[in-house]
């Protein structure tokens, strides 16, 4: 019983942490340690009060936005809302919304 009890500590806390970890992406958008040639980064996922998830990337080689979007869930799968993507110079590249 104590193992099961202790398992069951040891996985919420993965996950907890997983949800507060910056990920980073390479060229392709597949995770990646940032020493494997990462291009951008995802901060946290930010909870909005109607229940949906906003969700900003980066590029790495300028900290400058890549994309805003809005998800209905926390794995960043059913896109939601508003988006707009970004060119690494600022310039917005395109915007829309989903429905």
């Amino acid at each position: 019983m104590r193992i099961v009890f202790f398992l069951a500590i040891i996985f919420s806390s993965v996950s907890v942490f997983a949800e507060t970890d910056t990920v980073y992406f390479n060229k392709d958008w597949k995770p990646c340690a940032l020493a494997d040639s990462a291009l951008y980064f995802r901060l946290p996922l930010i909870k909005l009060s109607d229940g949906r998830y906003q969700v900003k990337d980066y590029y790495l080689s300028n900290n400058q936005l890549q994309m805003e979007d809005t998800f209905t869930d926390s794995l960043s799968e059913i896109k939601d809302g508003f988006f707009v993507f970004y060119y690494n110079n600022g310039q917005i590249e395109s915007k829309g919304k989903y429905i």
